[in-house]
């Protein structure tokens, strides 16, 4: 049905809107934040950002996590009670985009957008050694092997590359094979496999000692791969994609196990498996975690629901009784595994 509106209507009604958006605040800040599914809107809070990544340290006690604010600062926490242990940790001078505890607890080694990498002393929040540099773009991931004397990174330049943990030189030449950033790179637990999961859609799996890709890319997603993680007995990776869903893969032949595990509405931006991996725990740009049945695939209980933006990451804690998430809303959230309920950390 056609509705025509007299002139002085049209005035009225235009009237009407100009006020109602005089009404609305202005964004203080002029930098991109994501709404739902992708960019949209501008607002930011000048003093923190978005919380980037979280991680446990192996004993449980803290946390650790980088914001994407101004500040591009690491800050340690207490578990226990979410009170800052100390001062942020500074010298990074862009994002810093994953940041993760070595198996001793004793370091952390940090990744940012100008392609630095930089390793700390945990219990003093101090710098160690010179800067790794190497990348020529984003350092999208950073882990350490099982044995702490390596770390891998993956880059939006394409590349993988290993370092010396201890004396912070680069192994070897940079890993090619991806054709677009790698954004997760994982080592398996007994130090031999790598995996990598890209931009390309892809993940590949590698020796973790010669840098040779193992059979080929394991294809499945049907966009951005954003993260993997090893099971803890090294048969199975478990993979977030940009097409909102998880793929677990036998990591031997390169294969989906099973189909799909589908319920987040939006990209799956941070996939971790337990300790005992009868779990898996996954985040989403559609602000809610899931967990699920390693096994059968099925999600277990409804979504852990709570942040008010994107989250970013999700880990388990070293006794699998506890996930921590980090969130675009500015918060980090620490969550029962067995009751669903969570405490708030405020940066």
């Amino acid at each position: 049905m056609l509705i025509l509106l007299s002139p002085a209507a049209i005035v009225l009604f235009l009237i009407s809107c100009s006020v109602a958006l005089e009404q609305v605040p202005r964004p203080q800040k002029t930098q991109p934040v994501a709404t739902d599914c992708g960019f949209g809107g501008w607002l930011e809070i000048k003093e923190l950002g978005p919380v980037d990544w979280v991680a446990f340290s192996p004993d449980g006690k803290r946390i650790v996590s980088s914001s994407t604010g101004e500040d591009t600062t690491l800050r340690l926490w207490d578990a226990r009670n979410g009170r800052p242990i100390g001062s942020p940790l500074r010298g990074h001078t862009s994002r810093v985009n994953e940041v993760k505890y070595s198996p001793d607890g004793r370091r952390i080694v940090s990744g940012d957008s100008d392609g630095t990498i930089l390793l700390w002393d945990a219990n003093n929040g101090r710098p160690i050694g010179s800067p790794l540099q190497g990348h020529t773009s984003a350092v999208l991931s950073v882990t350490f092997s099982p044995d702490g004397r390596r770390i891998a990174s993956g880059s939006a330049d394409r590349t993988l590359r290993l370092w010396d943990a201890g004396s912070g030189r680069p192994i070897g030449s940079p890993l090619k094979g991806h054709t677009d950033g790698v954004a997760s790179v994982d080592f398996s637990p007994d130090g031999r496999w790598i995996v990598s999961g890209s931009w390309d859609n892809t993940l590949i799996l590698r020796d973790a000692r010669s840098g040779k890709p193992v059979g080929v890319p394991f294809q499945g997603h049907a966009d951005k791969v954003y993260s993997v993680d090893f099971s803890p007995d090294g048969r199975s990776v478990v993979s977030g994609s940009e097409d909102n869903n998880i793929v677990i893969w036998d990591a031997s032949r390169g294969l989906p196990i099973g189909s799909p595990l589908r319920g987040h509405s939006c990209t799956v931006s941070s996939v971790a498996f337990s300790p005992n991996g009868r779990r898996i725990v996954s985040g989403s740009y559609d602000r809610s975690l899931r967990l699920w049945d390693a096994s059968s695939g099925k999600q277990i209980g409804m979504p852990l629901e709570g942040h008010t933006r994107k989250v970013r990451s999700v880990n388990f804690s070293p006794d699998g009784r506890h996930i921590v998430s980090g969130s675009d809303d500015q918060s980090i959230r620490i969550w029962d595994t067995e009751t669903g309920r969570a405490v708030v950390i405020s940066p």
